[in-house]
């Protein structure tokens, strides 16, 4: 098909054939094929500007995400999809970002703990949960929490059970139900048995296992 007119409007060219036909595609990838009024261009031509013009949206659109925070390869893909891009293209388009060094679930993985940590005094168990639910692979989740000690854990289990001990929760609970209700608290944090074993005995009796 003929190219017979062409109209630039904001970032985005659209591209009028002979057929009435209206292709609009975003200016640089205009620019990068070379496209001139008077062209002919056959279907398959058509069908790669289409796919490379997918592909720039889905980036320009990631590279928008990432700009407001860091985010895993799994919820680049998730967001693009919801954002109606087919899931080849998002799958695509997080392969490139990976290789390219703008997406790097390790990196997000470690960072995402120690904010956590810092800021919620949440369980590990919590946290690698929450990073299963972001796609991050198991092995990664796994290496990075294991550079987390015993110590961190009981720390910060420490804090969140005497800042809960304050609560009106516990302090108009009956004196037998009041380990019980600290004990979920901690639970539902998404700590393990053995931690919240040893904070219930130090918080009340004030030793250590």
């Amino acid at each position: 098909m003929q190219i017979i007119a062409l109209k630039k409007t904001g970032k985005d060219v659209h591209i009028i054939f002979e057929t009435g036909e209206e292709l609009v595609i975003r200016y640089d990838l205009f620019v990068k094929n070379g496209l001139r009024k008077g062209d002919n261009l056959d279907d398959d031509k058509i069908d790669l500007i289409n796919r490379e013009n997918k592909i720039f949206l889905a980036k320009e659109r990631a590279f928008n995400i990432l700009s407001k925070r860091n985010n895993s390869t799994g919820e680049i893909k998730r967001k693009l999809i919801q954002r109606k891009f087919d899931k080849d293209t998002a799958e695509f388009v997080v392969i490139e970002l990976a290789a390219s060094g703008f997406l790097n679930d390790e990196q997000f993985a470690k960072e995402y703990v120690e904010e956590k940590l810092k800021l919620n005094a949440v369980g590990l168990n919590k946290i690698r949960s929450e990073l299963y639910s972001k796609g991050i692979n198991k092995g990664i989740i796994e290496s990075v929490l294991s550079e987390k000690s015993d110590a961190d854990e009981y720390e910060n289990a420490i804090k969140l059970a005497a800042k809960k001990m304050n609560s009106s929760v516990i302090k108009n609970a009956e004196a037998k139900k009041r380990k019980q209700k600290l004990y979920s608290f901690l639970l539902s944090k998404g700590f393990d048995h053995t931690t919240i074993d040893m904070v219930i005995k130090k918080i009340f009796t004030g030793e250590e296992e």
